[in-house]
């Protein structure tokens, strides 16, 4: 139940950013980023000890030119560089102690500059897309009252996700294991006294396993076991809740 808050096309078509063809920049405004920290820094405390929101960027690219060679924050002149991983994650966005509603995020892309100027007709394309997820701390057991803690902790957590649209936040009543890719066998069971028990249906959607948390209870179990490198562990409702808000296999429409 990710919240994608934004997704920019860099490099093609150049009128969606402001651009320096000298240097190959593209830049775009942190105002809607800043906001968005502000709003998640003013969760009540009680709702801030367990369940964690966690900023979640990457560049996705779609050529033959590889990632960036630089994203950077700026602002009165000054820049903080944020590194971009090999799989293109940018780890903490909000990061920079500076992040403001007037400053600016730039990505700095010299070889897709190159390619433009020696081939008009040189195909670019790279996206940059953010999001926040409010996951569970990463534990291989978690215990029937965490999960339930995480339910009660996430509500609030998403109502600052969504700002104006918090108020359509339902009750949460179920959690989902994202993976980064899809796991047709995840080891995914309810556990009674640390030892595996049957009768849990976990479901699957996209790349993400969803089981309702109040089963748990009623098949007799006190925990959840999660074996294998899952990504993350986050609270949510139902498959058919999440369809009618508009998610996707593929994520939010």
């Amino acid at each position: 139940m990710s919240l994608l808050i934004c997704a920019l096309l860099l490099a093609v078509p150049p009128a969606i950013a402001q651009s320096k063809p000298t240097d190959a920049e593209h830049c775009f405004p942190a105002k809607d980023i800043a906001k968005l920290k502000v709003k998640l820094d003013d969760i009540p405390q009680k709702h801030r000890g367990y369940i964690v929101p966690v900023a979640a960027a990457k560049f996705t690219v779609k050529d033959d030119y590889g990632m960036p060679k630089r994203f950077v924050y700026r602002l009165d002149g000054k820049e903080i560089n944020l590194p971009i991983s090999q799989n293109g994650e940018v780890k903490n966005i909000f990061a920079p102690q500076t992040l403001s509603q007037d400053g600016e995020f730039c990505v700095i892309d010299p070889v897709r500059a190159a390619a433009k100027l020696a081939d008009e007709g040189a195909q670019t394309a790279i996206s940059f897309s953010m999001g926040v997820e409010a996951a569970y701390p990463r534990q291989s057991i978690y215990s029937l009252e965490n999960l339930e803690r995480g339910l009660t902790d996430g509500r609030p957590v998403y109502k600052k996700m969504f700002g104006a649209m918090g108020f359509m936040v339902p009750k949460l009543t179920h959690v989902s294991v994202g993976y980064a890719a899809k796991n047709p066998a995840p080891k995914i069971e309810a556990v009674k006294d640390g030892v595996k028990i049957g009768g849990l249906v976990v479901e699957p959607f996209g790349k993400t396993w969803v089981v309702e948390v109040a089963q748990l209870e009623d098949i007799g179990a006190d925990g959840l076991y999660i074996g294998d490198n899952f990504r993350v562990l986050e609270p949510g409702v139902s498959i058919e809740k999440m369809k009618k808000f508009g998610f996707t296999i593929e994520g939010k429409e």
